[in-house]
């Protein structure tokens, strides 16, 4: 199959979504030296408006609303745990905030290709 041919079919695949491009950023490269995830339960009828406040909050990188052990995962990068803590706190203070459970990334394993 010749380069163009391929070109083509990976196109259309990601024009239809079938295909989505993610980037791995090594965090600790531009500053960011303590990474966490934060499971975060909130009351049901505010579910959505805390989702998007969180959002707002500097450091929180992602946000998954997610069934399962808690209402919300949220991704945090950080340049150390004191800023980590600021962090925690503002979540802890959105409304229908109930509980946050942070865990400290100790180590990425990467798959090798």
């Amino acid at each position: 199959m010749n380069e163009s041919t391929v070109r083509k079919r990976i196109s259309v695949l990601k024009e239809n979504g079938v295909i989505k491009w993610y980037i791995q950023i090594d965090t600790s490269q531009i500053g960011l030296k303590t990474e966490a995830s934060l499971g975060v339960d909130v009351e049901a009828s505010k579910i959505l408006p805390a989702g998007r406040k969180f959002l707002e909050i500097q450091g929180v990188r992602m946000v998954f609303h997610c069934s399962g052990e808690h209402d919300f995962w949220l991704v945090v990068w950080t340049t150390d745990r004191e800023q980590l803590s600021r962090i925690v706190d503002k979540v802890s203070a959105v409304d229908g905030v109930v509980k946050v459970l942070p865990s400290v990334l100790v180590e990425r394993i990467l798959k090798k290709e």
